[in-house]
């Protein structure tokens, strides 16, 4: 779950999936890569009548390869939340994840930043992942003219 945009949603759909999968039996767990680290937060601060979902933080590439080395045979699906400011990470994400989801808010600026790391994505796809299969995840629509034209332009990426 990453963009190269801030507050698109990406830790918030992140939690949430984490936890829906623990529900449905799932053996779950989230890397947090940014260093605002919010979703180690949420896990210390979470609803104790969620399920348990593992939080891991892998500020760095090397610390985020350490932490799947070890724990990758552990997990049924490992969610890793993203970071707008480290490219670098975002590239290994992206090197390494099976499947890409994209958070996007209808705006014109989350949709410029959106098809300046679809391009990236579309490179790493074709010279380190071919299998990388992407989704957006339309965050935060309202039923305005506006928004409906936006997300058809999401789509049309």
């Amino acid at each position: 779950m990453t963009n190269y945009k801030g507050g698109v949603g990406k830790t918030m759909i992140c939690q949430n999936i984490g936890v829906c999968l623990a529900k449905d039996k799932k053996k779950v767990c989230i890397i947090d890569t940014d260093i605002n680290q919010s979703t180690l937060t949420w896990f210390g601060i979470r609803n104790e009548k969620l399920p348990n979902v593992p939080v891991f933080f892998a500020p760095t590439e090397k610390i985020l390869a350490k932490i799947l080395k070890v724990i990758k045979s552990n997990y049924d699906i490992i969610l890793i939340d993203g970071t707008p400011s480290n490219i670098e990470l975002t590239d290994r994400i992206l090197k390494l994840s099976d499947i890409l989801l994209i958070p996007v808010v209808p705006s014109e600026s989350d949709i410029r930043v959106t098809e300046k790391f679809v391009s990236r994505v579309q490179e790493i796809q074709k010279h380190c992942n071919p299998s990388l299969s992407v989704r957006f995840v339309l965050n935060q629509i309202t039923q305005t003219n506006k928004s409906k034209e936006l997300s058809v332009r999401v789509r049309s990426l």
